[in-house]
């Protein structure tokens, strides 16, 4: 059974927008992918890129594409998929709306 930790309204990301929170002091990214194929999408991952920690939050991005700041990684949100290194994905995290 997995315990759920309330994060906030979804209000509170508007589309297109990105908001990191601590939870068990893990940093975690929320985007909130706007666009035709994924209409108000929530994806969560690890706010840190697997090469030298950077904050996610920090980087450029389109869709459910990011780019780590640093090195400019990029990975998909919606998967954790490092599309330079497929050997470093992201954690991902299951959301809920209620």
């Amino acid at each position: 059974m997995t315990d759920w930790i309330p994060l906030g309204d979804v209000s509170e990301i508007a589309p297109g927008a990105r908001k990191s929170y601590t939870i068990k002091g893990i940093e975690i990214a929320v985007f909130h992918v706007a666009g035709a194929e994924q209409p108000g999408a929530f994806y969560a991952i690890q706010d840190s890129c697997p090469h030298q920690g950077a904050s996610l939050i920090e980087g450029e991005g389109c869709g459910t594409e990011v780019s780590c700041p640093l090195h400019d990684w990029t990975f998909d949100v919606s998967t954790g998929e490092c599309h330079d290194f497929p050997e470093f994905p992201l954690t991902r995290y299951e959301l809920k709306q209620e």
